[in-house]
């Protein structure tokens, strides 16, 4: 039997009979999914002119870029692309880019792009009308040394893709007119796809007065769900529920509530579900717990009275001793180590809230001459199938668009978004068979007992096995405009009963009781005379579809033709009992449960057997058998097929007049953590707030470190003086692939990659958020990042956070620093320089005073990073700052390292600069199930090098990030890991650690479960319980 990619991918968590990993699976289980999937499901089209055509006429290129250059140049792009003969690396890589990136036909059953078509599209659209530009962009992107992040990868090039900017962060004053705008600020970003980050630092806490009546203000929680509930409101304006993050200062009055929030036993007046939370930790906060002290809280209001200014543009650090002699300013005190504690605490408990260390943040920062750094930002949200009117979609395929969602009871227009990127997720499995990957916050709808009733809104997190969802109507989707299935009723019956000859040429073999059958197909040639056996059989048109392709977005009748094929041939019942369909395939009755969904009638699918021997007679042998599957309609479920017309040969479907409907409710099978992290979509259902997603009805729903300034608002909202909000756009380097190059070819990369962003912050116009609008004109910021770390280092024999790693890194950064920022002097001189440059630590020349001199002294005479490759010496050094000083610089902000998620598998590469968190990381991917990915560039003579991040610990990690962050202007995604037996006191020394450090950002805290006694794997990559061990 030939191994699918999937028994391929598999057997790279086995280990071979002498002990080692069978790497080289992988490979091959990459190769034969493209054999597989891919080549089967792609678009043919004959030339690109055609491919060309078909794309803009049916709105799925942008036109603007496709026209951007002459056609001859156009395809010269192509031709450059695809002469690099690219494959993925790993079968993950693959299905990432197949399943999340690519451009799918109108029908959205057929892949439009490969990965070059997506490369070129995206290049062309950042090369902004340069050819040269679009043509390096092509060379870096698909030889792997720089990534776009999603946002912009995604929709780049497209017709109707969202905004390329992958985040926003948005400044809140203590006025009920800042407190509107930022809502309505926040409802319009969401819409375009971006999350969003609020600091609530400003705002007076609980019991201040308001209008000098004392005990009046509730302090910030409430707006905490002001705004959560908003954003659940936003679906009517195209937003998701949860998609944003609030932050704090530690010593604003409400900050022990403010963490309370985030408790797994919180009150749910105060339990905050779907916002992220950030804390902002001031220099003098450790000073006051390291001797043991009371930390004040200040009330804001006051502070504001008294100083003139917001509370979050004064620094706590400098004010402290004046605002605790300060009879004018009210406050409050708790223990400091207290605080502490229940910091780590909550973050064992949730992971959240993520860390500022607000003086670090505001010592390195070149732009201080304008305004303090206040936080940093991500959110999140869900992912999977979504039932409109045209049937079934992947949610992430319908993103940017309007589209009629079922709520159960109508079709409505809702807009679906992009919510965020890398985000945790649960899987959901049910007794029906369906499975969904959500956030631990989506919400559910449970009914309390059988009859009448009460039924309660449950998140995710709190689901428990034979919780019963609430029952609703589905219906049955006629989109006229849907194609027809080809030969259905012959491709249904050949899905049941059909094989291929070795050239692949479908044949169809009807055994005695199914012979009539034959009257019913379309075929080629046929003898038409049963064999010995009693089989007739016939060969078919090569244009039959595949066996298991499942017509879901064709039309009505030819749902029902294809559905009566495959039951006459692998079904049995009758009207009354209902009707059963076997199969070895889940995904195939997964799939088909979904197409039932879609002519109004309920399923459920189950294991029935597993594998083993079988004797299928008494008195026979017995035969290997795989694991079999069943498929169920219920018979008051086939009595609505018969009333749609079922038009089955051979199985009966009686009229049954009073039959009960039986189907009982659907329950939760499971809650599981798989430990997935990825993007994430949602849609805004304006009527119900329900959407049906994979067949079950559903609620729908901190890298970044630069300036806010205030703005001036007229009563009526409108801007007396605009003030400057914040985004981003990102992309990645990968260090592996960047330390292959000479050092020319690097620094050429390096501001390759940086003209590509400039190209999208120049490009942004979001006008509906005027701040945000304003920040990105006046700083034209970016953020070029770094993956593969890990990988790099091991491929060359170098361990993690050892002196040599940390001593190769620091210089790494050092000549894309010089690069980067060489790159901005160039743009400079074309565009000129950005608003806030006169004044800055770059202009005066203390940015090199502070960073570059001590360094150059570390260095001394050699300046090797790796190889030939070498970092700025001191007379490069000096050429820049004079460069500098002349033309100044186009971006205020040039690098932030974010977690990257799928780019990482995309391009090969170790997520982010951490280490690896297994040397085989154990993915949940949908059906398909669990997905092995081995370490990029692992191999049996590296493999001590990939000790996992829960072994390596904290403080390694800490002391690479510290390396880069000498470098990197804004933040980094510092994410700490912890075995399961870590206490609050270790995180508490690592927090610690970090900050003396100079590490300006923690973001998540995670916890590796121990796996039970017992169930330890042998022979196997994980070398322990595959679910237990992310």
């Amino acid at each position: 039997m030939t191994e699918t990619y999937i028994d391929l991918n598999s057997q790279v968590n086995i280990l071979d009979e002498n002990g080692n990993l069978q790497l080289d699976k992988d490979k091959e289980a990459a190769r034969a999914y493209h054999l597989e999937h891919v080549n089967e499901n792609t678009q043919f089209f004959h030339s690109l002119e055609e491919k060309t055509r078909y794309l803009l006429e049916n709105n799925l290129w942008d036109k603007a870029t496709v026209e951007t250059f002459p056609f001859d140049q156009f395809k010269a792009l192509f031709q450059r692309a695809y002469g690099y003969k690219f494959r993925f690396q790993s079968f993950l890589g693959a299905r990432k880019f197949y399943s999340q990136y690519a451009l799918r036909n109108k029908d959205g059953n057929r892949y439009s792009e490969r990965f070059e078509d997506r490369v070129v599209m995206c290049a062309i659209d950042l090369s902004g009308g340069d050819y040269q530009l679009a043509q390096d962009l092509i060379d870096i992107i698909i030889g792997g040394c720089f990534q776009p992040a999603t946002p912009t990868f995604l929709n780049a090039g497209r017709a109707q893709g969202g905004e390329r900017v992958s985040c926003f962060l948005i400044r809140l004053d203590d006025n009920m007119e800042s407190i509107g705008r930022a809502i309505t600020n926040s409802l319009q970003l969401s819409k375009r796809g971006g999350g969003v980050g609020l600091n609530l630092t400003n705002l007076r806490e609980s019991g201040a007065p308001i209008k000098e009546v004392p005990n009046t203000s509730s302090g910030v929680i409430p707006v905490m769900k002001i705004l959560e509930d908003t954003f659940s409101y936003a679906n009517q304006l195209g937003q998701r529920q949860g998609a944003g993050a609030v932050y704090l200062n530690a010593h604003h009055p409400d900050i022990m509530r403010f963490l309370d929030t985030k408790r797994e036993n919180a009150d749910e007046k105060i339990r905050i579900k779907t916002l992220s939370l950030g804390v902002i930790i001031p220099d003098i906060t450790f000073t006051l717990a390291k001797e043991n002290k009371d930390m004040y809280l200040f009330s804001p209001y006051d502070v504001e009275r008294v100083e003139g200014k917001p509370f979050s543009d004064l620094s706590v650090t400098e004010h402290y001793k004046s605002w605790v002699e300060d009879d004018r300013i009210s406050k409050t005190k708790i223990n400091a180590r207290v605080f502490f504690q229940t910091l780590s605490q909550i973050q064992f408990e949730s992971g959240y809230p993520y860390v500022v260390f607000e003086d670090t943040v505001n010592r390195s920062h070149p732009m201080g001459h304008v305004a303090r750094v206040q936080m940093s930002n991500l959110c999140v949200a869900p992912e999977t199938k979504l039932l409109t009117d045209k049937g079934y979609f992947e949610i992430k395929d319908l993103a940017g668009q309007h589209v009629n969602a079922w709520n159960g009871q109508e079709f409505s227009r809702s807009y679906v978004a992009q919510t965020g990127e890398n985000k945790p997720l649960l899987t959901v499995d049910f007794t029906n068979g369906a499975s969904m990957d959500v956030t631990p916050y989506h919400k559910f709808y449970v009914k309390s007992g059988y009859g009448n009733r009460k039924v309660v809104e449950t998140q995710a997190c709190d689901l428990k096995p034979g919780d019963m969802l609430e029952k609703f109507r589905l219906p049955v989707v006629d989109n006229p405009d849907a194609p027809d299935f080809p030969q259905a009723y012959t491709a249904g019956l050949h899905t049941a009963d059909g094989t291929y000859t070795p050239d692949g040429t479908p044949v169809l073999r009807l055994y005695p009781g199914k012979t009539h059958l034959g009257e019913h197909i379309e075929y080629k040639t046929s003898s038409l005379k049963p064999d010995a056996t009693g089989r007739v059989s016939y060969t078919l048109h090569s244009s039959v579809p595949r066996k298991f392709t499942v017509p879901i977005e064709y039309s009505f009748q030819s749902r029902l033709q294809w559905l009566a094929g495959l039951i006459d041939g692998d079904g049995w019942g009758d009207g009354r009992a209902g009707i059963q369909i076997g199969s070895i395939h889940p995904g195939f009755l997964e799939e088909v449960r979904l197409l039932l969904t879609t002519l109004g009638v309920e399923a459920k699918w189950s294991k029935v057997r597993d594998a083993g021997m079988t004797k299928f007679k008494e008195g026979q042998k017995a035969y290997p058998t795989k694991v079999a599957y069943r498929l169920i309609i219920s018979g008051s479920e086939t009595q609505k097929l018969r009333d749609l017309g079922l038009p089955t040969k051979r199985v009966v479907i009686e009229k049954v007049r009073g039959n009960r409907a039986a189907n009982g409710y659907i329950r939760v099978e499971s809650v599981t953590n798989e430990g997935r992290v990825d993007d994430t979509y949602c849609l805004n259902e304006p009527k119900l707030h329900k959407v049906v997603f994979n067949g079950i009805r559903t609620g729908n729903c901190s890298e970044i470190l630069q300036l806010q300034t205030p703005s001036k608002l007229n009563d009526d909202l409108s801007f007396d003086e605009t003030g400057a909000d914040i985004s981003c756009n990102l992309g990645s380097l990968n260090v592996k692939r960047m330390l292959d190059l000479d050092t020319a070819s690097f620094v050429n990369t390096v501001m390759v990659a940086v003209r590509a962003l400039d190209r999208v912050s120049r490009s942004t116009n979001i006008t509906a958020a005027p701040t945000v609008k304003a920040g990105n004109d006046r700083s034209h910021s970016i953020g070029l990042g770094q993956m593969n770390l890990h990988g790099a280092l091991a491929h060359h024999g170098i361990e993690y956070g050892s002196e040599e790693a940390l001593r190769l890194w620091d210089r790494y950064m050092a000549l894309v620093t010089w690069a980067a920022m060489l790159a901005s002097v160039e743009l400079a001189k074309e565009h000129g320089p950005h608003a806030y440059f006169d004044g800055s630590e770059y202009d005066t020349g203390a940015w090199f005073d502070r960073v570059v001199e001590p360094w150059l002294e570390e260095v001394g005479d050699d300046p090797t990073i790796l190889g030939d490759i070498t970092a700025p010496n001191r007379e490069q050094w000096q050429h820049l700052r004079e460069e500098v000083q002349r033309h100044g610089m186009a971006n205020a902000y040039l690098q932030a390292i974010p977690p990257t998620g799928s780019i990482s598998y995309i391009n090969h590469a170790t997520a982010s600069i951490h280490p690896i968190a297994a040397p085989v990381e154990i993915r949940k991917e949908g059906k398909l199930g669990r997905v092995y990915y081995p370490a990029p560039h692992l191999n049996e003579d590296n493999v001590a090098m990939y000790h996992d991040a829960y072994k390596i610990g904290p403080y390694k990690l800490i002391d690479t990030y510290a390396v880069s962050q000498r470098w990197v202007d804004q933040g980094q995604s510092c994410t700490l890991f912890f075995n399961a037996d870590a206490t609050t006191r270790e995180l508490d020394r690592a927090r610690i650690y970090a900050w003396r450090k100079g590490i300006k950002t923690l973001y998540y805290i995670r916890l590796r479960q121990a796996a039970l006694s017992g169930t330890q794997l042998e022979n196997t990559a994980a070398g322990y319980c595959e679910a237990c061990q992310l």
